[in-house]
């Protein structure tokens, strides 16, 4: 369009008296372009069709609505912005692992569940599970809010599944390999490893979870847009899921992006897998009488 507008003026006599020459341009794309350059234009597409909509737009909106109502509203510190999550570990237990927006890292939880309490030494003391609706209730009792991250979206909103589950199981994974390949262990009569201790594993469950970086914790939350500035000055850190998963199906049209696998829905732990010569305990034998004791592991 500017092209041909160049070509009709420089036909004009008034025009041709002002620029002399004028008649005998090219007016090529080189010209065009240095033109929309130099008036600071750019070039726009009428769209026909709207844009699809990134997958789980409204749910994503309307959580990260909330979220930035609440820190509009109360002005939280980072230290008092957290993120929990139950995630399933080696051994087949339960962990849940809390962390705060400005990197601090709550005592981790491990969930056991078997016949008897094991007479051993934990590196801290017991206390017992709660009820969903007392949990929350206990919540409003310490004037704290929740924000319930939409189901099937935990691994764009929820920065310990963005950035830091996996880096935590690894260091675990780690360290039970060093015991599998160095440690002087027990074996079963059938000729079987028999499995490390309870307290062995909660050891190295804190030592997995202390090992992890508090820079990680703080880039995580921002990754997700849960602890950015107000004023938008650190919006380029927020993770652009969207477009990552368009460049990869681009790149490989049959390859599909996932989250993080949640491994609550493994019927088999890691080291059951990689290791077919590992025994359970028969503390973990299945029994109806079976309860559930949570054991925090002390960051101390």
């Amino acid at each position: 369009m500017i092209q041909a507008k160049a070509q009709f003026l420089a036909k004009k006599v008034s025009y041709q008296a002002e620029y002399p020459g004028i008649e005998n341009a090219r007016f090529s794309q080189k010209w065009v372009n240095s033109f929309m350059s130099r008036h600071k234009l750019v070039n726009k597409r009428k769209m026909t069709v709207a844009r699809r909509l990134p997958k789980d737009y409204i749910e994503q909106h309307e959580f990260l609505s909330y979220i930035l109502y609440l820190k509009k509203e109360y002005d939280y510190p980072l230290a008092l912005i957290g993120n929990m999550d139950e995630t399933l570990m080696a051994f087949n237990l339960p962990i849940v692992l809390t962390c705060m927006a400005d990197g601090t890292k709550l005592p981790s939880v491990i969930i056991f569940k078997f016949k008897k309490i094991p007479r051993e030494e934990f590196p801290d003391d017991f206390f017992s599970a709660h009820r969903t609706d007392a949990v929350k209730q206990r919540f409003r009792e310490k004037r704290t809010d929740l924000a319930v991250i939409p189901g099937g979206l935990t691994s764009h909103l929820q920065p310990l599944d963005v950035s830091l589950n996996r880096s935590f199981k690894s260091k675990v994974r780690n360290i039970y390999n060093n015991w599998m390949s160095e440690a002087i262990k027990d074996y079963t009569s059938s000729g079987k490893i028999k499995r490390p201790s309870y307290s062995l594993v909660a050891r190295w469950v804190k030592e997995g979870w202390d090992a992890i970086d508090i820079n990680m914790i703080r880039r995580s939350f921002k990754y997700c847009s849960v602890s950015n500035a107000m004023d938008g000055i650190e919006d380029t850190l927020i993770f652009d899921f969207d477009q990552l998963e368009h460049r990869v199906r681009r790149e490989d049209p049959g390859r599909e992006v996932e989250g993080e696998r949640n491994e609550n829905d493994s019927k088999k732990s890691d080291s059951e897998e990689s290791d077919p010569d590992y025994d359970k305990s028969e503390s973990e034998e299945s029994d109806k009488s079976e309860i559930s004791v949570c054991i925090r592991i002390s960051s101390g």
